[in-house]
Order: structure tokens, then C-alpha cells, then sequence
């Protein structure tokens, strides 16, 4: 079995979920910014498989962007991340999931301190 017969399922699945998730749950608008932010997202997904750990840290990356301007896709965008990190796990020793995974606790954590100070 080729790469692009197990990835392009995995894609596929990883999409249905993301455009569920703007298109019925999401309650605020969703312009095509969101959408072109989703799909590169999607595509640094894909591409996890050659360089996990590059992958997982421009994810971190896309979600401080997606963050601090607003998009409608944080959650997508967290998941997909969790998704790329469980790669990372799967392919690459300790020292470089321990990377990706405190870049990433981070990230989430300095949103998180941003949600609250503005609530």
C-alpha cells in the first residue's frame, strides 16, 4: 500500500470532520479566509508524514496566527495539531515529540491566558 492510498483517506476524514465542524457548530460566520486557513492546515497535516516534527511546529505557528486574528477555525486548528503531535509520537523518538509537544502545551496555554484575560 502507497503513501497516498492511506493519506488521501486520512485527508478525507480529517476534512469531513473540520467542515462539519464550520458549517454546523461553529456560531459565528465563516468567510473564505477560514477556509483557505483550514485547508493549509489540512495540507501541513499531509505533510507530516516526510517531516513531523517541521509539520507540528508550523501547526503551533498556525494556531498562534489563526488565534491572534480571529479566525473561526481555533478548534480545527487544535485538533489537527493533537492529530500531527500523535504522528510525531509514532515516527520520531522523545526528544522531538517533548519539543513539539511543549511548544505546543505553550501555545495552547498562552490562548487560553488570552481568552481569559478578555472574558
Amino acid at each position: 500500500m502507497s503513501w497516498l492510498e492511506r493519506a488521501v483517506p486520512r485527508a478525507l476524514v480529517l476534512l469531513a470532520c473540520m467542515a462539519g465542524y464550520l458549517l454546523f457548530l461553529y456560531p459565528g460566520p465563516v468567510g473564505a479566509r477560514d477556509w483557505a486557513l483550514a485547508v493549509g492546515a489540512l495540507a501541513l497535516s499531509v505533510s507530516g508524514r516526510w517531516t513531523p516534527l517541521g509539520a507540528s511546529l508550523a501547526q503551533s505557528a498556525l494556531l498562534v496566527v489563526t488565534d491572534v486574528f480571529g479566525f473561526a477555525v481555533v478548534v480545527p486548528m487544535k485538533v489537527l495539531a493533537c492529530v500531527l503531535l500523535f504522528e510525531l509520537a509514532v515516527r520520531r523518538g522523545r526528544g522531538q515529540v517533548a519539543v513539539a509537544a511543549g511548544v505546543l502545551a505553550a501555545v495552547v496555554c498562552a490562548i487560553a491566558a488570552g481568552d481569559a484575560a478578555t472574558a
